[in-house]
């Protein structure tokens, strides 16, 4: 978190079953609180910087 301050950063639930996964708002909250960031911030991490990377990813893989 020094490191970025929090940008483009993207958090995941690394579960393993459908059951395990978190609503957005608890991850959300959970991120603001643990971790120091924004509101903003956190739901960025979960939502347009994950559909950034995807974009990019396509990008790049459609060049190929």
């Amino acid at each position: 978190m020094e490191w970025t301050k929090g940008k483009n950063l993207i958090i995941s639930s690394a579960a393993h079953t459908a059951s395990e996964i978190r609503g957005p708002y608890d991850a959300i909250n959970l991120s603001s609180y643990l971790l120091g960031l924004s509101t903003q911030r956190a739901k960025a991490a979960l939502s347009v910087n994950c559909r950034s990377l995807a974009h990019l990813l396509y990008d790049i893989r459609s060049l190929f």
